[in-house]
């Protein structure tokens, strides 16, 4: 189901166009687009029709666009974007991540995660999100175990979400040890091995290394 995000600062068509342009394109087409797109880029308005592009467009690389997009500019603009708006693009991206059929879109979105997560932590958390990583860490299905690798892997890189994660440091050794042991899926066993590799640096000794 399509998720309506609102904003409205650009038509969808239009952004659509553009931002198939950036990728697509010729050098020249590529520069009048980005020209095009900067003024839009400082508005906080506009995040939401870069969500509205990732959760609706049609094509992979409009939807990873608008993902990489976000991750550079959600920040500067998560703060006045309000309450109502940030539960709605931290809804939207878990969605995106329970469906999207595409792993380069879905690690740009982890990614974007990631780069909220950093955000939200400093109010309030975003307890669903650990929630998702724990389903998709157990479910029955290799692609979604998977997704959940990759999710882990990207909030590992940062030292904010792990030290907001450090209470749940239990929980997230037995969940790699077992994704490490994946018998059914060698991606999966190797996205844990990711994730275990972005975590090693915060881990402070022996006895945290113990897999």
């Amino acid at each position: 189901m399509p998720f309506d995000s609102g904003g409205g600062l650009m038509p969808s068509a239009t952004l659509e166009g553009m931002l198939s342009q950036m990728v697509q394109g010729d050098s020249n087409q590529i520069r009048q687009a980005e020209e095009a797109l900067s003024a839009a880029l400082d508005t906080p308005a506009f995040m939401l029709d870069l969500l509205n592009r990732l959760t609706t467009s049609p094509t992979g690389h409009v939807r990873q666009l608008s993902a990489v997009l976000l991750r550079r500019r959600i920040g500067g603009h998560w703060k006045k974007l309000g309450e109502a708006n940030t539960a709605l693009i931290k809804s939207a991206l878990l969605q995106v991540l329970a469906t999207e059929p595409e792993q380069p879109v879905v690690r740009s979105v982890a990614a974007l995660a990631a780069s909220v997560a950093r955000h939200a932590v400093a109010k309030g958390g975003w307890p669903e999100l650990l929630n998702f990583v724990l389903e998709g860490s157990r479910s029955v299905t290799p692609a979604h175990r998977l997704v959940a690798m990759v999710l882990v892997a990207s909030l590992l890189e940062s030292d904010d979400v792990v030290e907001r994660l450090r209470e749940h440091y239990t929980l997230l050794r037995d969940l790699l040890s077992a994704a490490l042991q994946d018998a059914e899926s060698a991606a999966v066993s190797r996205g844990a091995l990711k994730a275990l590799a972005a975590w090693a640096p915060s881990l402070a000794g022996e006895e945290d290394c113990a897999l």
